[in-house]
């Protein structure tokens, strides 16, 4: 069963970034409709001020994977952290930000193809199960 709608929550130097609370507020427009809960994935070196950030623009629930160094810089490791904690959240949709760390991190690799393209917004589907990646 899928759990919700969960976001990127994408940083730098222990900030979340602005794509971070515009994910959230598309979340709450998607939430409108399917009433799912939004979570957000955090992976930084440190958490604990993001993970603060996240619970003050309404985030209910947060998953922090806590780094040793920045390493969003290494697409391949952060890209295989993320996929493997995206499988133990199980969440119907992903919400990625269209920025050039979220492109990177979140473009399609091994089992994950992209089908449909408009407007900025991507839509992926893994072969071995259906799950929504949109990406603003």
């Amino acid at each position: 069963m899928a759990n919700g709608i969960c976001i990127f929550a994408e940083n730098y130097n222990g900030k979340l970034e602005p794509a971070s609370a515009e994910l959230v507020s598309a979340a709450r427009r998607i939430q409108e409709t399917t009433k799912e809960e939004i979570s957000a994935l955090v992976v930084a070196e440190s958490c604990d001020g993001i993970i603060e950030e996240l619970k003050g623009i309404g985030v209910e629930k947060i998953y922090a994977i806590k780094t040793d160094h920045d390493l969003l810089l290494q697409d391949d490791a952060a890209s295989q952290m993320i996929a493997d904690m995206l499988k133990k959240i199980d969440p119907s949709s992903v919400l990625i930000p269209a920025t050039p760390t979220g492109r990177s991190l979140f473009s399609p690799r091994g089992d994950e193809i992209k089908l449909w393209s408009d407007s900025g917004l991507y839509r992926a589907f893994s072969r071995s199960k259906r799950r929504r990646y949109l990406l603003y």
